[in-house]
């Protein structure tokens, strides 16, 4: 049964593709219940009639995974893909009122970082509920009621309702049994750790308690990365998520690429990412759909394909200019920190011969002479594994030239902090004998204790008033010329990355220089920046010699002066 009703403009702008397929109303809409996908293209012009709809590739794959999700074949779903890519409007206005045609007494809770955005798309999916158009195929089925029908929560007569709320504003006591999380994250908050934390533990201690059946509840969760610990970094590392990414831009190589097409554990076949060329583009007329009947991609019209792109190369390229390298890297590609680093960039780094050999022996003749060595610590203050790192570095310096010669890392309260550096101080003695050591501590957590006590054992310590310098952003700019220039050198060697640009060689490059190289490309969007805080440090001190400072005059020596066996190899 159908229900006669007048249309408005837009609404009758909704009807032209059917009667242009002489579609009879009940066939229609019998045909848009059994596609999410066609009928987020039919209710389109109802809830944005002034802007056309552009049909993509990508828009099939949220709707495929969308309705494995109502189906309860996928309870987690995230979602990561860039802004203005209709994600709003298909995950969070559209899908919920086709999901109402089916089963009208499911409850949604839909949630965003503004109350008032959460709003506005729970507004607009009320006003298609509404329309002539959705009431003259679905409104025998169900309708709002009168009694509990406001812009923040509606329900129908099938004990159906929708509440919408923001991060941290939902009430206590309201459930659902689909609870949607739109862009949980405000873009100019993000990099506050307390701003980020505040959004996880409102996640993990409220929203996963807000199932009406914690057996069946659906939680979708669609964003653009904001940092490496926003809510998808956080949700990525619990394993129990299904994840749909699809980049700006495609690469091969991605953390999180998603094949061509996925299988469930059911055995639907879902869409993934049809492209297959690194840098191919998101929505620039890829001329392919999604076949919901059987289930693949087919190939449509290349015109027709190109006349609905949207993101074109020049846009794109504009954007990642607007954006920045490393706003583009979360933004756009969904991975947090760029595929050649942020500020510090992974291409910039140079490198040595390692000096461990075979048997076991050290050959450091690859190295240039040393004018003097130079240890930066950045101390943190606890032992505990929820801490931050302890890190020390020893560096040759070498006119405008600095050599990484060893790390020290871990998390050790103060008598093991003094351990490390004295074990650092000696490893660098034994090798150099002739040179000396300014010692560097940054002046915070644990590190005045460190130096109260030992600046009488070893001489050149010396404290580093803390905030020196500027914030870590700030520090990291300071220094990165250094390493565009290409003076900072680490043991290892380079080899060309799939992007195109240089990385460390996996087979010769120690484990660790690999990990200090990857925290600095992530830097400011990693999860730890202690490395680089250590290495800001180092760098920005590199040039100042004060005979006080070392102890000793320092006299130019080969790198070959070793004191073999003193210290086990390490490289």
């Amino acid at each position: 049964m159908s229900i006669v009703v007048p249309l408005s403009r837009a609404e009758l702008a909704a009807e032209q593709e059917r009667r242009r397929a002489g579609v009879e109303l009940s066939e229609h809409a019998a045909l848009l219940g059994g596609s999410l996908r066609a009928y987020m293209r039919a209710a389109w012009p109802l809830i944005e009639p002034v802007t056309r709809f552009r049909p993509n590739w990508h828009i099939d794959a949220i709707a495929e995974h969308l309705e494995a999700a109502y189906a309860r074949e996928i309870l987690r779903l995230l979602i990561n893909i860039p802004p203005r890519t209709m994600k709003s409007s298909n995950v969070t206005v559209l899908a919920p009122t086709w999901r109402w045609t089916h089963a009208p007494h499911e409850r949604f809770l839909t949630l965003s970082y503004g109350a008032d955005l959460a709003t506005r798309d729970a507004v607009k999916s009320r006003r298609l509920i509404s329309s002539g158009w959705y009431r003259s195929r679905w409104g025998h089925l169900y309708r709002l009621t009168s009694d509990q029908n406001v812009k923040t929560r509606y329900e129908n007569d099938r004990t159906g309702y929708r509440i919408a709320s923001s991060v941290g504003g939902l009430g206590t006591g309201e459930g659902g049994d689909v609870i949607i999380i739109d862009d949980p994250h405000k873009a100019d908050e993000v990099e506050s750790e307390t701003q980020r934390a505040a959004v996880i533990d409102w996640h993990d201690g409220t929203i996963s308690t807000r199932f009406n059946d914690p057996a069946t509840g659906v939680e979708i969760v669609v964003m653009q990365r904001l940092h490496e610990t926003d809510l998808s970094g956080h949700l990525l590392e619990s394993g129990d998520w299904h994840h749909l990414c699809l980049p700006m831009e495609y690469e091969p190589a991605h953390p999180f690429v998603c094949p061509r097409e996925i299988v469930l554990e059911s055995g639907r076949v879902l869409p993934g990412d049809p492209r297959t060329t690194q840098g191919e583009l998101l929505w620039d007329g890829h001329p392919l759909e999604w076949d919901h009947a059987k289930s693949r991609w087919r190939k449509v019209a290349a015109d027709a394909a190109r006349a609905a792109a949207r993101f074109p190369r020049a846009a794109v390229d504009k954007l990642k200019r607007t954006l920045g390298s490393y706003r583009a890297a979360g933004q756009l590609q969904q991975r947090p920190a760029p595929a050649e680093g942020g500020i510090l960039k992974r291409h910039w780094w140079r490198y040595y011969a390692p000096p461990g050999q075979p048997d076991g022996s050290e050959d450091w003749s690859d190295l240039p002479l040393f004018t003097h060595l130079l240890q930066y610590w950045d101390t943190a203050l606890k032992e505990k594994t929820t801490s931050d790192f302890t890190v020390g570095t020893l560096w040759g310096i070498s006119g405008a030239n600095r050599f990484l010669l060893r790390e020290a890392r871990g998390q050790w309260n103060l008598p093991e902090t003094k351990l490390q550096l004295e074990l650092l101080y000696e490893w660098g003695r034994a090798r150099w004998p002739v040179l000396g050591q300014a010692i560097y501590v940054g002046n915070s957590a644990n590190g005045p204790e460190v130096v109260a006590q030992l600046r009488h054992k070893i001489p050149g310590v010396v404290a580093v008033p803390e905030g020196a310098g500027g914030d870590k952003v700030q520090r990291a700019h300071a220094v990165s010329p250094q390493l565009e220039a290409g003076n900072v050198y680490v043991p290892g060697s380079a080899m060309l990355m799939a992007d195109g640009l240089a990385g460390p060689d996996t087979e010769i490059t120690p484990p660790w220089v690999q990990e200090f190289i990857l925290e600095h490309s992530a830097f400011p969007n990693g999860a730890h920046d202690d490395r680089v805080d250590c290495t800001s440090g180092a760098l920005v001190r590199a040039g100042i010699r004060r005979e006080s400072e070392l102890g000793e005059p320092a006299e130019e020596t080969t790198g070959e002066a070793i004191s073999a066996g003193v210290l086990e190899r390490t490289f």
